[in-house]
Parts: C-alpha cells; sequence; structure tokens
C-alpha cells in the first residue's frame, strides 16, 4: 500500500495521505500442485488477495498482503470516487461548452440582425 507524508508549516506534524489506486481487489483461491495436498481433492488454498487493473491494453496482477487489505480497498474505493467525478466534471463542462456555444451563435445572429436594421454602424 502506498502512503505518502506530507510535511506542513510544522515540521513535526505529519499527516499521511491515502494514494487513489486503480483497479480491483480480487479473492482468489490457488491450487498448489502438491499430490498429497489437500487441494488436489477440491479445497484450495487461499483466500489470497490481488490488484487487479489494467494499464495500456494489459491487465496486472498485483498481491495485497492481509495486512493491507482495508487501506488498498480504501485506496481503489477513492480511485473510483474520483473516476466519477471527473466523469461528472466533464460532463459538466461539455453542457458549459454547448450552452455558450448556443449563446455565441444567439449574439452573433442579432449582431447580423442589427446590421441588416442599419442600426450598428
Amino acid at each position: 500500500m502506498e502512503k505518502r507524508f506530507v510535511f506542513g508549516k510544522d515540521s513535526h506534524k505529519r499527516q499521511r495521505i491515502t494514494v487513489p489506486l486503480k483497479g480491483e481487489v480480487c479473492e482468489q483461491y490457488v491450487r498448489c500442485g502438491k499430490d498429497n495436498c489437500r487441494c488436489a481433492t477440491g479445497i484450495l488454498h487461499g483466500p489470497y488477495y490481488y490488484r487487479v487493473y489494467r494499464e495500456n491494453g494489459t491487465v496486472h496482477k498485483v498481491y495485497v498482503r492481509r495486512r493491507d487489505l482495508s487501506s488498498v480497498r480504501a485506496s481503489v474505493a477513492e480511485y473510483h470516487r474520483l473516476e466519477l467525478l471527473l466523469k461528472e466534471m466533464r460532463s459538466k463542462r461539455v453542457n458549459l461548452t454547448r450552452s455558450i456555444r448556443s449563446s455565441l451563435r444567439s449574439v452573433a445572429l442579432l449582431i447580423k440582425s442589427c446590421e441588416q436594421l442599419d442600426l450598428i454602424h
């Protein structure tokens, strides 16, 4: 789990910031391959936890220690929260751009009408 320390004006005070992590946390059970092991009869080892994410078209799988599981899940949830916020902001930007373009077209038509009526010299 990645944690970063931030130093403020007071160098003796440190604040931990969770770094957003892309992907999902997945649980996996595995077979070790030994003939006399319990997993050979179907009782698999695990669960083991991995953070799975896609980058540049490639799927990556990173092992997550049990002790880090809750913080990695929180980091993944934070990434998803930020992604939704970014998507919402993009949508608002698109709507605002459309509104501005529409207003500019209206102003241009108004100016053209005024010029035709010889109100603007």
